[in-house]
């Protein structure tokens, strides 16, 4: 049986841990637990994202902010808020092909 760990379907589902780990403590992912560690099924996952296509968190990127280090503005005229707009599209558009 092939499974998954939460850092795995963070990257797959494209949200955050904390998401994560909401999702498979209320029920919404089911999963196992080896020892004190999570596993999620194959099965569970694909369960998951086909009753729920659109299943992403690229409105917030809130997965980049939470991994990333503490990042400031560039310069006056570049605050970075305006750099997270291309990357936004960008995985929306990802997502759509996938």
């Amino acid at each position: 049986m092939e499974v998954y760990t939460p850092q795995e379907v963070k990257e797959k589902l494209f949200i955050g841990k904390n998401k994560v780990y909401e999702l498979l403590k209320t029920g919404k992912l089911k999963h196992f637990r080896v020892g004190k560690q999570y596993r999620i099924p194959k099965s569970e996952l694909d369960r998951f994202m086909e009753k729920y296509p659109n299943f992403s968190d690229t409105t917030s990127c809130s997965h980049f902010i939470e991994d990333s280090p503490p990042i400031t503005d560039i310069d006056d005229n570049t605050p970075v808020k305006a750099l997270l707009k291309p990357i936004k599209i960008f995985l929306e558009r990802w997502r759509n092909k996938s």
